[in-house]
């Protein structure tokens, strides 16, 4: 296995249980988020571009929204 086989299989989770604070960059796709069925979670598209999701979806990488 090379080092990029590697580093592609890896999944990473960066976590902000110290610091919490607003996040004031976005990057949505045009017309997100929508909410559309109380999509609480989000995706990050091959674009770079979020897009909102069902927090249930199958996708790995996810964003989710809690409540402060």
């Amino acid at each position: 296995m090379t080092l990029l086989q590697l580093f592609n299989a890896l999944v990473l989770w960066l976590s902000l249980l110290m610091v919490i604070r607003a996040v004031t960059y976005t990057n949505w796709n045009a017309g997100e988020p929508n909410n559309r069925k109380n999509e609480d979670c989000a995706v990050i598209q091959d674009s770079g571009k979020w897009n909102d999701v069902n927090c249930s979806n199958s996708c790995a990488s996810i964003i989710c929204e809690f409540l402060s």
